[in-house]
């Protein structure tokens, strides 16, 4: 038990400094390349953080516990909607440079919709996740055509070269992906010690653990003002989640869904997408919306639990 605190917590320490180096990379590339800093908090930052449900879900996938890969993406992508840009918001109003109801919105709810119609069959097959693939690197196509003109001032906390730029979003995704899997699997042993049941640990546990690369960067890009790409991180990796990871997850090995378990969990989580994209008004997520998100998050572990012990 006590090396299993230990580990979160240098699990934390990890992220923690791996989401500073992605955030301070990430921000170097868009200006020295000139690509929208939106752009890259949905495709560099968040394929970066998303590597923890990557692996998770496919690992899961691969070993024969199919309901992980479905449970962890959904719980992740609750997270963050509710958890990480509730908190964002809380800490500073998040201003928005990017009409997000013009591309972002339906990608999203349309990676929602997709999900739900391939698996309504009640499994996610290797054609299922080749098409989920396909998409998947359409969307990063078409986000990388992006360009907006960068502001001339400089400061210091951007890199002072583009290889440095490049090295440090590279040392950071490791720091990421080690942090986050340390601190999944240690506080994964302390669930367990008190007797969690695996479906609660999933939807909630691993997918906060896994979701933990998103909140720490987004919390630095918003204290740093690189507001752009806290809100490209998370709604980035959540599309990411939906048609890349479940995608590469069912092509490694089909996965039979139960809609009995995600029922709630999904139909939540579509209640929550539509909930955030109408909460941005005049391009700003004001501290009351996010505190109304972190709320909707404390219901949906409420409701997790419920099922998971009292049903």
């Amino acid at each position: 038990m006590i090396l299993s605190i230990v580990g979160l917590i240098a699990g934390i320490a990890l992220l923690v400094l791996g989401a500073e180096l992605f955030v301070k990379g990430a921000s170097g590339i868009s200006r020295y390349f000139n690509i929208s800093e939106y752009a890259v908090g949905a495709t560099v930052v968040a394929i970066g953080t998303s590597l923890p449900e990557f692996i998770t879900s496919t690992y899961a996938s691969i070993t024969g516990h199919p309901q992980i890969s479905v449970s962890n993406v959904i719980g992740s992508n609750i997270f963050n909607i509710a958890f990480v840009m509730g908190a964002s918001a809380i800490i500073q109003p998040i201003h928005l440079t990017r009409n997000l109801f013009q591309k972002d919105a339906p990608m999203l709810i349309a990676s929602l919709l997709l999900l739900f119609g391939l698996a309504f069959d009640g499994t996610l097959g290797r054609l299922d996740g080749l098409l989920l693939t396909l998409v998947f690197i359409s969307y990063l196509w078409f986000l990388m055509q992006e360009r907006e003109e960068h502001l001339a001032e400089r400061d210091n906390y951007l890199p002072t070269s583009k290889l440095k730029a490049v090295l440090m979003v590279i040392a950071g995704g490791i720091l990421l992906f080690a942090g986050s899997k340390l601190a999944v699997d240690s506080g994964n042993s302390i669930a367990r010690a008190f007797g969690i049941k695996e479906w609660f640990i999933g939807a909630s546990a691993i997918a906060a653990g896994t979701g933990l690369p998103e909140f720490l960067t987004s919390i630095v890009a918003v204290i740093r003002r690189r507001r752009g790409i806290a809100v490209g991180n998370v709604i980035g990796s959540n599309i990411i989640n939906i048609i890349g990871v479940i995608g590469v997850a069912s092509l490694a090995a089909p996965i039979p869904v139960s809609m009995a378990n995600i029922y709630f969990d999904f139909f939540y989580l579509f209640l929550l997408s539509l909930m955030f994209i109408f909460m941005v008004s005049d391009k700003e997520i004001t501290r009351e919306a996010g505190i109304l998100l972190i709320a909707a998050y404390i219901v949906y572990i409420q409701g997790i639990f419920h099922i998971s012990y009292i049903k």
